[in-house]
């Protein structure tokens, strides 16, 4: 076929007839292409466009947990208790105080209670003075304590014998050498010296 018959028709109809019967053929073809080619693309691109969706992460409205601190063990603390002075007259109280400092290798909880910390005085092997069990001489809380900070509580001894259900004799301690001592979780520091002289 002549390839010039294409572009110029060649018959004893007028060329207007001829392109419209080519037209008439031709777009109907086109049409079944082009919905045969959109079918097929929509099939194919939308698993793929699902599949490539990235997940949206899960937005919390809890605040993370903190890192639990751990509760101090009396290895962890050094316990140092001191008197205001070293000897007493008549008539003065002594005001004692201790430190307690963590010395450990991390921060640690240190939960104060009349149980975890007591204060006692002896004389010789005598303890003349406790407040063991005693809550109103304590105090409470729980204290976060970084490596190498402390916290220091301060008591006054009226200069009397503890009794019983932690009430106090009405007789005063006689003169002589006293040593105080503080017992945190079950350790008990080493001794403050002092001296009551009259």
């Amino acid at each position: 076929m002549d390839p010039r018959a294409l572009l110029h028709p060649i018959g004893p109809l007028p060329p207007r007839v001829y392109w419209l019967r080519r037209m008439l053929v031709l777009i109907p073809l086109v049409i079944i292409i082009v919905a045969i080619a959109v079918a097929t693309s929509g099939s194919s691109s939308s698993p793929n466009a699902a599949g490539s969706r990235t997940p949206t992460p899960a937005v919390s409205s809890q605040p993370p947990s903190p890192v639990s601190t751990p509760a101090c063990s009396s290895t962890d603390l050094t316990v140092t208790p001191t008197t205001d002075a070293t000897t007493y007259p008549s008539g003065v109280l002594p005001h004692l105080s201790v430190t307690i400092r963590n010395d450990g290798s991390e921060a640690c909880r240190f939960a104060e209670s009349a149980t975890t910390l007591a204060w006692s005085i002896y004389s010789g092997t005598d303890q003349l003075w406790t407040t063991t069990g005693c809550a109103s001489t304590a105090h409470r809380g729980t204290h976060t304590l970084a490596v190498h900070h402390s916290i220091r509580r301060e008591l006054v001894w009226n200069r009397h014998r503890s009794l019983p259900k932690c009430e106090t004799s009405s007789t005063a301690a006689d003169p002589g050498t006293y040593r105080l001592y503080v017992t945190v979780r079950g350790h008990r520091s080493p001794a403050a010296v002092f001296h009551l002289t009259g």
